[in-house]
């Protein structure tokens, strides 16, 4: 999973963070390639604010950003099922 993480900052690929400091949200973090020093604080991402979004949401409100812009996320396995069968995550 962390060359996916690596190969998606390094195309600059779209990709929507809970930034809520929630256990998805620190797994997130921690799959990061360590020199971009993405952290769990906010000002560790403005400078990629051209592909990383910080959101500071749920992940219902997550999965709808990442659905309409086209974004990639990480999500937990349970809230994805239920968000693709229509449900509110």
């Amino acid at each position: 999973m962390r060359d996916a993480f690596a190969a998606i900052a390094e195309g600059k690929y779209p990709f929507v963070s809970r930034g809520d400091q929630s256990g998805t949200h620190t797994k997130e973090v921690g799959l990061w390639p360590g020199e971009l020093g993405i952290t769990v604080d906010a000002a560790s991402v403005e400078q990629y604010a051209d592909w990383y979004t910080y959101s500071n949401a749920g992940m219902g409100v997550c999965l709808t950003m990442a659905a309409e812009t086209g974004s990639y996320i990480l999500s937990d396995k349970a809230t994805f099922l239920t968000f693709q069968a229509g449900g509110a995550g």
